[in-house]
């Protein structure tokens, strides 16, 4: 009978022999595979020409807000309930509320924060669709140099969450 350890040993002793072409990748986790394997949530919405700004640090998984036309959107990168991370459901303000939808920055309680609101047809604004615990920077607004740097920081939400949150999944 053959020692199961010697047969090893010789085994991994072999393919410390064969060259680096013939060696397999290393495997991914399961739980890699399985996203990769996945559809991005709306890759045409989703892209770097349609960001438009982002709520909280740059440097610390900001939510960064996209917008294309009458149809947006934003990507969570970081919150306590894992279920509102990922990209929100892109959706068309047209239908809502008329004219337009706008973030801008609103003196809450003290706080400055992010606001999303709609623009009605008579130019009324809508009361909050969601208030941000940070401030809104516009990316559309920044000097061409800082916008170059803020897109190529943005744009790491788009490659790390292509999923939809989790929340829209359990409905």
């Amino acid at each position: 009978m053959t020692n199961p350890l010697r047969y090893m040993y010789k085994k991994l002793r072999g393919a410390s022999k064969k060259s680096a072409s013939s060696a397999r990748p290393p495997a991914y986790p399961a739980q890699w595979r399985h996203a990769m394997a996945l559809q991005p949530y709306r890759p045409d919405f989703y892209v770097v020409a349609n960001i438009i700004g982002y709520a909280g640090s740059i440097t610390d998984s900001p939510t960064v807000f996209f917008l294309a036309g009458s149809t947006y959107g934003h990507i969570v990168q970081s919150d306590s309930d894992l279920n509102n991370v990922g990209r929100e459901i892109v959706d068309d303000f047209s239908h809502v509320a008329g004219t337009g939808y706008r973030i801008t920055n609103e003196s809450i309680d003290g706080r400055t924060v992010a606001v999303e609101r709609f623009i009605y047809w008579n130019n009324q604004l809508s009361p909050p669709i969601y208030t941000y615990h940070g401030k809104f920077f516009d990316c559309r607004t920044m000097p061409a140099s800082l916008r170059v740097q803020a897109m190529a920081l943005l744009a790491r939400s788009i490659r790390y969450f292509p999923m939809k949150k989790q929340r829209w999944e359990q409905h």
